[in-house]
């Protein structure tokens, strides 16, 4: 009876999400990349959110996100990546208290948001290299591959300073999928490495989601409620995320499935009630460099204007229902 009982507590702790109280978050200062927990989620988070500061905050490491917690102090920037044609940017440096090399992509900023999410409403598939039937986004594809000559350099020297320090990938917005894309080739390249996102948009295909998480020592893709990205491009236009989605909803983070990145439990239910809000305020922190702060009612203007996928046609509902698909 006693390993009946035991193994059906095993049971249940494999097959439901693990849920997280806010309210009950943990230390921060606890930073493992293995295993999500609210400590090193904030810090990815921080990490993130600098990349949306000016250079000279960045080399100095004294920009608003670069001294808000213990955790990233002692960080050391070592490069940064630019490509004007794409409007992409990221540093690369080491914390030496962690024992982790730190490569971090900026976002899409403010002024080109909701532009930015109208076009995600048009993209296309394209063949990630020689990979047999994977594809990835044709735009973020090409600013990975502008940015990556000034990238791998960068990381690949680190690698060989530090051997023994863990390597983290993080972005926020855009910059989570030119993180993926960089997880990706960083494997392809004898470095793998972690990858902690927030507000992710789909980048690839299927396949290049089973993909990602063969290549990722582990991959925690962070969505904030009701946060409008990660829902685009459609699954309907071919796109699919990869696992694990952390989802934070009610006052609660859920750890979804870990082999399954379109968890119908997790944000994926939330079909049509999306927030651009949301996006740009991951761990309660609004994402901007400035000390000033988003009021509600810019908030709330933010969320006025519905998805640019919305509404969907009479034939895009039945072509959806039919296939199972969300719109």
């Amino acid at each position: 009876m006693r390993s009946l009982l035991l193994s059906l507590l095993l049971l249940s702790l494999t097959s439901c999400p693990l849920l997280w109280s806010a309210s009950a978050a943990g230390s921060i200062s606890y930073v493992d990349p293995t295993q999500w927990n609210y400590g090193t989620g904030y810090t990815y988070t921080l990490y993130s959110y600098a990349a949306y500061c000016p250079y000279e905050t960045l080399d100095t490491w004294t920009c608003k996100w670069c001294q808000a917690n213990e955790t990233t102090r002692s960080f050391q920037t070592s490069g940064f990546f630019n490509d004007r044609d794409t409007n992409t940017y990221g540093y690369a440096g080491y914390n030496t208290d962690l024992e982790q090399i730190i490569v971090a992509f900026r976002g899409t900023e403010m002024g080109s948001l909701k532009n930015w999410i109208t076009d995600l409403k048009y993209a296309k598939l394209t063949p990630l290299k020689s990979y047999p039937n994977v594809s990835v986004h044709d735009g973020f594809y090409q600013a990975w591959k502008n940015l990556s000559p000034q990238v791998m350099p960068v990381v690949q020297a680190l690698h060989q300073q530090f051997a023994n320090y863990d390597v983290v990938v993080t972005g926020h917005s855009l910059g989570a999928a030119l993180a993926t894309l960089c997880m990706v080739e960083l494997a392809e390249n004898n470095i793998p490495a972690y990858i902690w996102d927030y507000g992710r948009p789909r980048v690839g295909n299927q396949p290049f989601s089973m993909l990602s998480m063969q290549s990722a020592k582990a991959s925690f893709r962070h969505v904030n409620q009701r946060d409008t990205v990660p829902h685009l491009p459609l699954e309907a236009m071919g796109f699919f995320h990869a696992p694990t989605e952390v989802w934070y909803h009610e006052n609660e983070w859920r750890v979804c499935d870990p082999t399954n990145g379109e968890d119908r439990t997790c944000s994926d239910s939330q079909y049509f009630d999306t927030s651009i809000s949301d996006h740009l305020h991951y761990f309660n922190l609004y994402e901007s460099c400035s000390s000033k702060k988003r009021t509600d009612d810019e908030a709330d203007q933010l969320d006025s204007t519905p998805p640019p996928y919305w509404p969907p046609t009479a034939d895009q509902r039945r072509l959806y229902r039919e296939l199972g698909l969300k719109f």
